[in-house]
């Protein structure tokens, strides 16, 4: 991949926030995902708040976030939290959220991991926008 020859290493940011066990497997699976393609990984403590969370990305600027929680908490994210974050950073949802799809989209959210995304292409597809 072409993120491993870059230097600095284009930054992954891991927002876990709710559930604490969705929160880890779904961290732990864009861990492995994003690493595999020579992205840096920056996990966060366990965040309680989503909007302790983009403030903290916020502060760290990375080119991707990938929210690391469950559906339920997805659908609970207050748009005006998540607007600045969409406008500095690609942010990815882990996971599969297809019945709220709609509702991300609005957020700004369109790109998603899960055990069925084709690892490669979406890769291709994430190093096409971040790495313009």
């Amino acid at each position: 991949m072409q993120t491993e020859q870059m230097e600095p290493r284009p930054r992954v940011f891991l927002l876990k926030y709710g559930s604490p066990s969705w929160a880890i497997a779904r961290a732990t699976f864009a861990t492995n995902f994003f690493a595999s393609g020579g992205y840096e990984i920056i996990e966060s403590a366990e965040i309680y708040s989503i909007k302790d969370g983009v403030d903290i990305a916020l502060e760290i600027n990375p080119e991707v976030v990938v929210l690391c929680s469950s559906n339920e908490e997805y659908v609970r994210m207050p748009p005006d939290v998540l607007t600045l974050l969409v406008q500095q950073s690609l942010v990815i949802v882990a996971g599969d959220p297809k019945e709220i799809g709609e509702h991300l989209q609005k957020l700004g959210i369109s790109h998603y991991i899960h055990r069925k995304s084709p690892l490669m292409k979406t890769l291709q597809v994430i190093n096409s926008i971040v790495l313009k």
